[in-house]
């Protein structure tokens, strides 16, 4: 650092720790230069700066500020009097002998880091920050602390914009401290806390190492609901992490001595609230009064990032304004793990293609034994399941009164809202949402309650002007809107408040079916319960509803009775026959639409619904009508068949050897849909005697090769797909007779 640049440095320090001298600095005493005099109500300082290391430099100073001392202090006798040597680095022994040598109390020789610490012991904050949380940050384990949140695994950092640059941890760090202004977006769970504990850890290392003169401050904001002032949260923000002077942060900012890092503007609630939506978006800019307030008085050259979820706000020019910083901030997303990443950061092998790649989602269920490589592994249905219990729990801490349990069913019926349009994600509309708590709760929402809703994890904006949300993936939507259903099986006489069935126009997927199943097995509920219910449902006019019921009896393997239940006028995305292990044949589907139906395994009657004056816009696994039982397929028309030969039913007519074939079947049973497993029993439908024979030694080498992974559920054996694997059996699957994957070899040698 050049003399000059060293000198503006301490000088800004002083203006800090003397501001009532509003005219101190360098002057001109007796002819001679003075690099910094400052005189207040009781005390005058006087400074010499220098980045030279000479005993001789320390004399000539210490000499000018021994005789400009002596003459302050008679000028000024009821003032305390004192002069600092402020060197760049440390004084060297030569230099603090010169300056003992003049016997002057008065003078003192100190480096730059001790004359800082008289503004604020830098520290001493970051050793006490470190004892408290970092936003959400958090270990793997149940009971981690905040202090066991592991170690860091990098996820891609890229700015927003045509450009698209990435960023690294090291790159914004440094950025920062040269005054740079950064805002980090990403939907929940995507490790935003623990990207700001790093850049907190780096900025830290840097001024410990004296890389830099500035040190960083972390504001969990959600520790400041309802403030408004920047000096008073600082010291709210000392006062709750112990750190003895709060006062000390209040000068190191307003002096430029401090970087901020703001982490969560989206747990942050307003004063008042009246609960009308159409005041949203006033509510949501009183709510970060306090961080567009640091924006305006944070001293230029001084860098801030705050990081919150970019769905907060309906639009970013609402953000922007709200928030206040300029359009010159770089604004920066964090990217989900890739697989390698996620594999670095649980330190396992073989991940479920299921499973969502966030980082607090993964520790989830890496925390209860539910990641692969554990003595448990859970399937796509069992999986999500106890993903929205955990984020329901991780978002019921925005609310002293609501608990995880609550929150769910709050997701549980917005995913039953979004069941009413046309891609299941939504729009939800803002009067939806506060309709919704009230419903569930049983209550008007207050302040607290707001903040949650605001953020509920797993939704984006649907409509700027609208301020509209919807479900940002389909998968969550449907797992969540399988609750309500689930609900309703257990109790069909008495159906959740607030939830209207006969508003339900679309049909669940098989994961939303496999969910409800999964619940209902682990409820106990006897399969005739399940069976009343749908019944119960379709006498009441609500079709759509009793087709999800009786597809989650045959998602858990079940078959109905050869009663028929009669269901009209529903529209089935996709149907399957022959992937699992339960049957249809108990439904009378009358007046549909199916868009497709998906034939795996070579059909008669006994797996088919009875289908009368429907429509199949695709129909693949045969070639044609004649292929279908003409008594299962009564005045129905259809618009497009495709014998493919990724159906199981024409895998097994390919030459080549029966257990290659058999192999073949099972591999797309399992990859054909993204995140589902398959029961033993649903491998083996299709097969004759001898094939299924041939079952097992198939799937232990797909064991040995990786492809999939038994997990045991009481007496039932359900085989995994594993993530990474996909391109690998499609491309076995495309051409089987050219493959040269082991896996061929391997089958082939049986």
């Amino acid at each position: 650092m050049r003399g000059e640049e060293f000198e503006e440095q301490v000088l800004r320090i002083a203006r800090a720790m003397w501001p009532q001298d509003w005219a101190g600095g360098s002057a001109m005493i007796d002819g001679r230069e003075r690099d910094g005099v400052f005189i207040t109500d009781d005390a005058v300082a006087l400074i010499e700066a220098t980045t030279e290391r000479s005993q001789e430099k320390a004399v000539k100073d210490g000499k000018k500020l021994a005789a400009l001392a002596l003459k302050y202090g008679r000028q000024y006798p009821m003032h305390s009097v004192k002069a600092y040597f402020v060197t760049y680095a440390e004084p060297t022994a030569h230099q603090r002998d010169a300056i003992r040598d003049l016997k002057t109390p008065a003078v003192v020789a100190v480096s730059f880091a001790q004359f800082r610490d008289r503004l604020v012991n830098a520290s001493a904050y970051v050793e006490a920050r470190d004892d408290h949380p970092f936003g959400s940050a958090r270990g793997l384990s149940i009971d981690a602390s905040f202090k066991d949140v592991g170690e860091y695994v990098g996820l891609g950092i890229l700015e927003r914009g045509p450009a698209g640059s990435s960023w690294s941890i090291r790159g914004i760090s440094d950025a920062i401290s040269d005054g740079g202004r950064f805002v980090i977006l990403a939907d929940f769970g995507a490790g935003k806390s623990m990207t700001m504990r790093e850049l907190f850890k780096a900025l830290a290392a840097d001024f410990r190492r004296g890389l830099s003169v500035k040190f960083p401050i972390h504001l969990n904001l959600g520790e400041h609901h309802g403030q408004t002032d920047p000096s008073e949260a600082l010291i709210r923000h000392a006062t709750r992490i112990g750190f003895e002077h709060p006062s000390q942060l209040v000068r190191a900012w307003k002096s430029g001595y401090a970087v901020l890092l703001l982490d969560g503007f989206d747990e942050m609630s307003a004063p008042t609230w009246t609960g009308d939506v159409a005041l949203l978006r006033e509510a949501r800019r009183n709510a970060v009064e306090l961080v567009r307030r640091i924006f305006e008085f944070t001293p230029g050259g001084s860098g801030i990032v705050i990081a919150g979820r970019e769905y907060y706000f309906d639009s970013a020019e609402e953000r922007r304004v709200a928030l206040g910083y300029s359009g010159t901030a770089t604004q920066l997303t964090l990217n989900d793990f890739t697989d390698e990443q996620v594999k670095e950061f649980i330190k396992r092998q073989d991940i479920p293609e299921w499973l969502p790649r966030r980082p607090f989602l993964l520790g989830y269920l890496a925390a209860r034994g539910l990641l692969p490589g554990d003595d448990v592994d859970a399937g796509a249905a069992e999986g999500w399941d106890v993903l929205l219990d955990g984020i329901a729990d991780r978002e019921a801490k925005a609310s002293s009164s609501i608990p995880g349990s609550t929150v769910r069913r709050i997701l549980e019926r917005l995913g039953s809202h979004a069941r009413g349009s046309a891609d299941g994600l939504g729009p939800l509309e803002s009067t939806q949402i506060i309709q919704v708590f009230n419903d569930v709760v049983g209550r008007a929402a207050d302040v607290q309650d707001y903040v949650l809703l605001q953020r509920l994890p797993g939704l984006q904006v649907s409509d700027e002007l609208l301020g509209s949300r919807k479900f940002v993936d389909a998968s969550l939507a449907e797992a969540a809107a399988a609750g309500d259903l689930f609900e309703f099986a257990l109790s069909p006489h008495s159906p959740p408040h607030g939830f209207d069935p006969g508003r339900l126009s679309r049909t669940l997927g098989s994961l939303g079916a496999e969910i409800v199943a999964h619940r209902l097995e682990r409820a106990n509920a006897p399969v005739g319960v399940w069976q009343a219910s749908a019944e119960h449902a379709v006498d009441r006019g609500w079709n759509v509803l009793g087709f999800d019921l009786v597809r989650s009896i045959e998602a858990g393997g079940h078959s109905l009775s050869s009663t028929q239940i009669p269901i009209e006028g529903v529209a089935v995305e996709e149907l399957e026959i022959g992937f699992g292990s339960g049957s249809l044949h108990g439904v009378r589907l009358a007046d549909s639409v199916i868009r497709r139906l998906s034939v795996n395994a070579p059909i008669g009657g006994e797996e088919l619904p009875t289908f009368v004056r429907c429509l199949f816009a695709g129909v693949s696994g045969v070639s044609g009508r004649q292929d279908l039982p003409a008594e299962r397929f009564i005045d129905c028309e259809f618009e497009d068949f495709s014998e493919a030969t990724d159906s199981t039913q024409s895998i097994l007519q390919l030459n080549i050897p029966l257990q290659v074939r058999v192999g073949l079947t099972i591999i797309k049973k399992l990859y054909v849909q993204r995140g589902t497993g398959r029961r033993d029993e649903a491998l083996r439908r299709g097969l004759d005697y001898e094939g299924q024979q041939l079952v097992d030694p198939a799937l232990a080498i797909l064991q040995e090769q990786g492809l999939t992974k038994l997990r045991k559920r009481g007496k039932q054996r359900i085989w995994l797909p594993i993530a990474g694997k996909r391109q690998r059996a499609v491309a076995m699957l495309t051409a089987p007779m050219a493959s040269d994957d082991p896996v061929i070899a391997a089958l082939r040698a049986l």
